[in-house]
């Protein structure tokens, strides 16, 4: 009886080492379950803080591109209008130039109708002086002396057109010049305007290319902003309005959308009734063309026959 109360006692005792140790091994358990799920958590948040330290590194280089491209396209347009000017200016200058070379031979003309219109008056006066006096040495003077004024003023004529062509000319070559300057300074402006669309391209590609090729140094994430919980949760509620924001107006798109669908269709719907409803009219009135052509080839042939038997 002894020895089993004291085998009783044995087994009670091992039993009692046997719950503590796995109490032991429980709360072993749990405390190592709860050391990985903190590692993981703070894996988790450095990663979520690396993540938000990138992107706001990524958003001001992309506010500092947009700017960038801002200037751009200022300078672009200031060059652009400078260019416009230019063309405009040369537009005006060449409307100028031909306004004065036509003025130019309307004025040649001009004097010309002028000189022969003296030419005319003169030979006139001659030749009344001639008839006259009717002396062959006055007719010989006359000739000679209108001949030596025709020389005269073709002489001048021809020293002014030389003038007015020299001046032509001059004034052609001063605007061959201003062209060429022109067409040089366009052709600076296009490589100019080419130059920075492709800066700007290399410095967006250089930009998202560091951004994906830059790995994450000891350094950076030494240098890692502190955790802040509440600025964790406002981003994520704003990053949930803003999710919500754009389903709805996914939503909104994708129901105006379907509204224009359901509109073509009824409108493509109306446009084959249309013409199935013009086919149907076509046939009644085909039908009726038929009905009146029989009726009238039987109220003919009545008559003809009515007439027949009153004849008899």
């Amino acid at each position: 009886m002894e020895s089993h109360q004291e085998q009783q006692k044995q087994l009670e005792a091992q039993l009692e080492r046997a719950k503590a140790k796995i109490q032991a091994s429980k709360a072993q358990d749990q405390q190592a379950q709860k050391l990985q799920w903190e590692r993981e958590r703070d894996n988790q948040l450095e990663i979520f803080v690396q993540q938000r330290t990138t992107i706001d590194n990524l958003r001001a280089q992309t506010e500092e591109l947009e700017a960038q491209e801002l200037r751009l396209q200022a300078e672009m347009e200031v060059l652009h209008e400078k260019q416009q000017e230019a063309s405009e200016t040369e537009a005006r200058r060449i409307r100028r130039l031909v306004h004065e070379r036509t003025t130019l031979l309307e004025d040649e003309l001009a004097k010309g109708k002028l000189d022969l219109d003296y030419i005319t008056q003169v030979v006139s006066s001659a030749h009344r002086q001639e008839l006259k006096q009717n002396q062959p040495d006055n007719h010989e003077n006359t000739a000679l002396s209108v001949n030596n004024l025709v020389q005269d003023v073709q002489e001048r004529r021809r020293r002014d057109f030389e003038v007015a062509e020299s001046n032509f000319l001059n004034r052609m070559r001063s605007f061959q010049l201003e062209k060429d300057e022109l067409a040089k300074k366009a052709k600076e402006l296009q490589v100019t305007k080419k130059r920075a669309l492709q800066i700007l391209s290399q410095n967006q590609q250089l930009a998202i290319k560091s951004f994906f090729d830059t790995p994450l140094t000891e350094e950076k994430r030494s240098s890692s902003p502190s955790l802040d919980f509440g600025e964790i949760l406002q981003s994520l509620n704003q990053s949930g309005s803003q999710v919500k924001q754009i389903q709805a107006v996914g939503s909104e798109r994708n129901s105006g959308r379907r509204n224009f669908a359901d509109a073509l269709q009824q409108a493509r719907a109306n446009l084959e009734r249309g013409s199935k409803r013009i086919e149907e009219i076509q046939k009644n009135l085909e039908s009726r063309k038929i009905e009146a052509q029989k009726l009238g080839v039987s109220i003919s042939g009545a008559i003809a026959t009515g007439t027949m038997e009153s004849g008899d």
